[in-house]
């Protein structure tokens, strides 16, 4: 699980860093994001940045699961400003790779959906039939096809195609519309997987399409494709947001998000504009995690395949899926707050328990409030529930 960065880091370092980059020296990082330091009208990715400058302090590069990209502190963003240097929200470059190209890539793709179904896809396809149609070449999670598309982009990495989910692994990020697909991480060199994720990036900012394939059951030989967007994506959690459809998605950011209009009931939003964050367990799921990170709001685990969103407002009570109606527990604690065990007082934080139920020491609480984490979820949420609550239940 990612860290803070280290503390020790000077202005010193940081510059020493910048004078390594513009050399050239390899390092693990990929192209920046959301964000650019700026320095001397140059941009440089912040977590590229921060991992070198710590050979400088602590004698050794960190490497990128080792701490965020954020705003919180201990993050690169707010390490960065604290040492005064300016931190901008990434630049357009659409200009920098050909346009025509992306869109001639778009329309290839458009046309080699419309194929598979011509082929009697888009389910229970022959592996064949991928091959044919240079939808997915095989042996791979990550398919770029680099050969057709390291010439759209200018850095020659390529961009994703396909990509493959067997449903051995994360079986419960699969849904109806869309997918929580997890970064690479394999026995290659990390440069290997590190181009796969930046190639899948790519497709996001360039709004290209591509082939999500599965597998109807474990054992079968014929394979369920659907046409995927990237919706989102997060490095500290190493996941991306894959939507399906023929459209691309709207894109939202989580960051934005308390400066929307807060929606606890699935009710109240009859009527209304498409909320900015849309429904689905899965994307609940994932916006919940982006905005809370891959903390346990109540104890002290730190396996991320444990990690689970929970509904403050059920989704029974017509709770909205704002990631602001939610928090991140693990499976026990989360069975545990459905059933009333443990609330969370919405003026000051600190986790009640029932009078006549188990006590923290029972439950083994990690910690007496949600006040750690870094952001906290809507007063109203913790209100209504706050209010249902029957804190003399047996």
């Amino acid at each position: 699980m990612p860290q803070s960065i280290p503390a020790g880091l000077t202005k010193d370092h940081i510059l020493r860093a910048l004078t390594d980059i513009d050399a050239g020296i390899d390092h693990p990082f990929g192209q920046p994001t959301g964000y650019e330091l700026v320095h001397e009208d140059k941009r440089y990715a912040p977590k590229a940045v921060i991992g070198l400058a710590c050979q400088y302090s602590v004698g050794r590069i960190l490497q990128p699961n080792e701490f965020s990209g954020g705003e919180a502190p201990g993050q690169a963003n707010f390490v960065l400003r604290d040492l005064s240097f300016t931190i901008e929200r990434k630049a357009d470059t659409s200009n920098d790779e050909d346009d025509s190209l992306i869109q001639e890539e778009r329309q290839r793709r458009y046309e080699m959906w419309e194929s598979l179904k011509q082929r009697g896809g888009p389910k229970a396809v022959a592996s064949s039939v991928l091959r044919d149609l240079g939808i997915y070449g095989g042996a791979q999670g990550i398919w770029m096809d680099k050969s057709r598309t390291s010439r759209i982009t200018s850095y020659g990495e390529g961009i994703t195609v396909a990509v493959l989910h067997t449903g051995s692994s994360y079986a419960d990020d699969i849904a109806e519309d869309c997918i929580i697909y997890h970064y690479p991480q394999t026995r290659r060199s990390a440069g290997r997987d590190l181009s796969e994720v930046n190639a899948t990036k790519k497709a996001g900012s360039s709004r290209l399409p591509f082939f999500v394939v599965t597998y109807p059951t474990p054992s079968s030989t014929v394979r369920d494709v659907q046409l995927g967007w990237v919706e989102s994506w997060d490095d500290e959690l190493r996941t991306f947001l894959i939507t399906f459809g023929d459209d691309p998605p709207s894109i939202a950011d989580v960051d934005d998000l308390d400066d929307t209009l807060f929606e606890l009931s699935t009710e109240e939003k009859r009527g209304r504009r498409e909320a900015k964050v849309r429904t689905g367990q899965q994307r609940f799921k994932f916006w919940v995690l982006q905005r809370y990170g891959p903390k346990y709001a109540v104890c002290g685990l730190d396996e991320l395949k444990l990690l689970d969103a929970a509904h403050i407002r059920p989704k029974h009570a017509d709770g909205s899926d704002d990631p602001r109606n939610g928090m991140v527990l693990c499976a026990n604690y989360h069975r545990a707050f459905d059933a009333g065990l443990f609330r969370i007082d919405p003026s000051t934080l600190e986790i009640r328990y029932r009078n006549n139920g188990p006590n923290s020491e029972d439950l083994r609480m990690s910690f007496p409030s949600i006040s750690h984490l870094r952001k906290q979820p809507h007063t109203e949420a913790l209100s209504w529930l706050w209010n249902t609550w029957d804190e003399g239940a047996s």
